[in-house]
């Protein structure tokens, strides 16, 4: 009688939605499926999102942003979603609050946190080395913007690798950490070559990815042993199809893709599993020339983010054999030397770091944009210029990191100095996307 009940609820007019509280799951035409919201208030903060069942990775982001009733969100537009068990999760009434820091050894302070990435199990920081001014004895004039002398014996840069309950991965290298990176013997104190490389790069297995100070790429796998694998190089030739010139900023991406952007206006996409040049697989022209820090971002469905020295973000789509540029963020919305970008399932980060005049500028905030797959729209700046510890203060912010399941964001502030006010903070917190309320209704999707 309960199977008779039941394929009569499916046969009939239920059959076409599927309800929970505030959500409705359209189901008439399975390859035309849309999301009504009914927001439990007016004009709520609201990310609506298509979540992997079994590993809790956000794939999609339908909606990011103020939300009015009624409005119904189309589940196959833009990117497509593959065969599997899914949910929808609508978090409304968002807020970002902070959840604690990330610390290195004791008697250890940070140097120079310079970006941050997640994976599915870990985050990783790249520590450049340059060590922050020292304050003046009255603690009352604030440190010259002229270059202070470097010290190489008390720079340090190093990759750390973290769990996500904050602890070091002490299976990594030397207890959770790699380095001290050296550079090239090439006259120059060997720990001042890493202190202008901003960005790391590493794949879901754990192997990470960095610049060498020159051409090519050097990769750590995932014990924190040093390769003996490098990555591109330089044949003369930095506007030719497979020269890595200056290697600093650089992202992983999907099927084994390291994207490496250059200061000659183009872009080299590598197979990570591949050496030197054999691994190269094609180019693509940049827009304008890449801006500074962590530039780009790559996420698994193929979409690849450029920041340039415009100030914008550039969307590319990795379509197998090419990489194509296609749209990018608006001009209205100010960012200031932004850099330190990330992506995952339709949400994009960036850090405005900030610059002079300090504390007048749009800096020492992060940005949250969602990108729908025709546009971006930015969604909420979080933070204003500031040293406080336990408040959405920044000075610097160099890096945001997102995990897998768009609930926790690590933010890196760099020690650098500023012509006003005092250095970066250079450390490294954690914080969590809160929502007020929470619902999740089930999608299943065939072949």
């Amino acid at each position: 009688m309960i199977r008779f009940l039941l394929a009569l609820v499916f046969a009939g007019g239920l059959s076409s939605a599927l309800r929970a509280g505030m959500l409705e799951l359209d189901v008439t035409k399975p390859t035309d499926r849309h999301v009504k919201v009914s927001p439990s208030k007016p004009s709520p903060l609201v990310l609506l999102e298509v979540v992997e069942t079994k590993t809790g990775k956000v794939v999609k982001t339908l909606y990011a942003g103020i939300m009015t009733p009624g409005q119904s969100y189309p589940v196959e537009r833009g990117r497509k979603l593959s065969p599997g068990s899914y949910k929808i999760r609508y978090r409304e009434g968002i807020n970002f609050a902070l959840d604690g820091s990330l610390s290195i050894s004791k008697g250890q302070k940070w140097c120079n946190p310079a970006d941050v990435l997640a994976t599915d199990k870990a985050v990783f920081v790249w520590d450049c080395g340059r060590q922050p001014p020292k304050p003046p004895k009255n603690g009352t004039t604030p440190p010259p913007p002229s270059p202070v002398q470097e010290d190489p014996a008390e720079g340090r840069a190093f990759i750390y690798k973290f769990l996500y309950d904050g602890k070091p991965d002490v299976s990594f290298g030397d207890h959770g950490r790699v380095g001290p990176f050296l550079g090239p013997k090439d006259g120059t104190p060997q720990m001042t070559r890493y202190y202008d490389i901003r960005s790391i790069a590493a794949d879901t297995e754990g192997h990470v990815y960095i610049g060498s100070t020159y051409h090519d790429v050097l990769v750590v796998d995932p014990n924190g042993e040093r390769s003996s694998q490098t990555i591109g190089g330089y044949d003369g030739d930095p506007h030719g199809p497979k020269c890595t010139a200056w290697v600093n900023a650089l992202a992983v991406g999907w099927k084994n893709r390291l994207y490496i952007p250059n200061g000659y206006g183009n872009i080299k996409v590598y197979d990570t599993t591949k050496s030197k040049f054999d691994g190269i697989l094609y180019a693509a022209k940049l827009p304008g020339y890449i801006g500074d820090g962590r530039s780009i971002a790559a996420d698994m469905a193929g979409a690849v983010y450029v920041i340039n020295r415009a100030g914008r973000i550039q969307r590319f789509l990795d379509k197998g054999t090419t990489l194509e540029a296609e749209y990018g963020s608006a001009p209205d919305v100010k960012m200031v030397e932004p850099m330190g970008i990330c992506a995952s399932g339709g949400l994009v980060w960036a850090a405005s770091h900030g610059g002079p005049p300090l504390w007048d500028s749009d800096g020492g905030e992060i940005l949250m944009f969602w990108d729908n797959d025709s546009e971006f729209q930015c969604v909420e700046h979080y933070g204003m210029a500031g040293k406080s510890a336990d408040k959405l203060e920044f000075l610097n912010p160099s890096a945001v990191a997102m995990s897998p399941d768009h609930v926790n964001v690590w933010v890196t502030e760099d020690g650098a100095i500023n012509d006003e006010g005092p250095p970066g903070n250079a450390r490294v917190r954690k914080f969590k996307i809160t929502a007020a309320r929470t619902e999740e209704i089930p999608l299943e999707v065939g072949n």
